[in-house]
């Protein structure tokens, strides 16, 4: 499950939680490109992670995959925020897809 925060009009906070599916990515997809088309403008997103969440299955992973594709290019900034240290290396990983 993905929380969408919408409460600032400039920021998009999402706070994935267990495990994550396709209609999730889906519905997130249609969510961000709702708030573009009623605000003229890209918002920024916050991802806050509490543990690394992971994929129910492999639609899921491709679906996020094509998530990050379609909207990797025009969302202007991404942060990722948590306590894991596995979040060192996200940058680096999102390098590689984007």
């Amino acid at each position: 499950m993905i929380e969408i925060d919408l409460s600032d009009a400039d920021i998009v906070v999402l706070h994935p939680q267990g495990p994550l599916s396709k209609q999730d990515f889906k519905s997130l997809a249609k969510t961000i490109d709702t708030r573009i088309n009623q605000t003229d403008r890209v918002p920024n997103v916050v991802i806050q992670v509490d543990n690394l969440p992971h994929w129910e299955s492999l639609a899921a992973l491709t679906e996020h995959l094509r998530f990050v594709r379609g909207h990797g290019k025009i969302i202007g900034k991404v942060a990722l925020v948590g306590d894991s240290p596995l979040l060192t290396v996200a940058p680096e990983i999102a390098n590689q897809l984007v």
